[in-house]
């Protein structure tokens, strides 16, 4: 089985589960010789929402643990006034200083305390684009000193795993399939093939690189980054046209013209959501 969530982690109580909690991951981070992003946890947004005056903008708050649909995830906030407006979500929340740097990751397989396949990418551009996730991303090339740092810090785990960082601290792992995890595939390192492979006993014995220089789009992600970034000024018109334009050997998400129908599922989640919102 490979979880698919936080959620599923909690649930099947594997090991790794210790890795999703944010409170008590700036520890294992530490142990294992990285730096975490500093922050502060609350018990929940009633208490963030009575200190909202004390804390230094601009920052990211969300949920300690995603254990269901309505925990937050990463938002920025500029002012108390977006601090009160967050929309309801329960237990506790983490508040961390928001980083302008932009984001990376390495991802693989571990299993048995060694690596099975490793990648390490860049992140162009999230969605939401100042606290979100990958809408575009390449793959670059190895860093060795991190991969030793992060072997230690997913010991006892087997199986898929990402750890993101900006500038130098750790900000999440997901031990765990994650979403651009079709990068990895597409640059020659099929992370879930090698980690069912490695459950049935036929472990490589190298470690297998993925490609630097792939690149990857979650299509309707960087479709509204793109616009985002048009409507704030951030980004001109020609450079919207630049980055909406196909771009030839990237790998995508969930779209593809071989299997539309997930495309266009979620075409049709969007326009109904937008519908009930009028």
């Amino acid at each position: 089985m490979l979880p698919a969530s936080d959620v599923a982690l909690i649930a099947l109580r594997d090991p790794a589960a210790r890795l999703v909690d944010k409170a008590s991951l700036a520890s294992a981070v530490r142990d294992a010789g990285l730096q975490s992003l500093p922050g502060q946890v609350y018990p929940g947004l009633d208490e963030l929402r009575a200190h909202a005056a004390t804390l230094d903008f601009p920052a990211v708050v969300k949920s300690v643990v995603k254990s269901g649909m309505e925990n937050l995830q990463a938002v920025r906030v500029d002012s108390p006034s977006d601090v009160y407006e967050l929309s309801a979500a329960p237990g506790e929340v983490l508040v961390q200083p928001f980083l302008s740097e932009p984001m990376r990751a390495i991802s693989g397989v571990v299993w048995d305390d060694r690596f099975l396949a490793v990648c390490h990418q860049e992140y162009l551009r999230l969605w939401p684009s100042r606290a979100g996730v990958a809408a575009a991303a390449v793959t670059v090339g190895p860093d060795p000193e991190l991969e030793h740092a992060v072997l230690r810090l997913l010991r006892g785990h087997s199986g898929v795993f990402q750890v993101q960082l900006i500038d130098r601290f750790v900000l999440d792992v997901n031990p765990r399939v994650y979403g651009s995890m079709p990068l990895a595939v597409s640059a020659g390192a099929n992370l879930p093939l090698l980690a069912c492979d490695a459950a049935l006993g036929k472990a490589p014995d190298m470690v297998i690189r993925s490609r630097p220089g792939v690149r990857y789009r979650w299509l309707e992600g960087d479709l509204r980054n793109a616009m985002a970034d048009l409507r704030r000024g951030d980004a001109g018109l020609s450079e919207v046209v630049r980055r909406v334009l196909p771009r030839r050997g990237t790998v995508y998400s969930v779209e593809s013209l071989r299997d539309p129908r997930p495309t266009w599922t979620r075409v049709r989640a969007v326009a109904s959501a937008r519908g009930r919102s009028r």
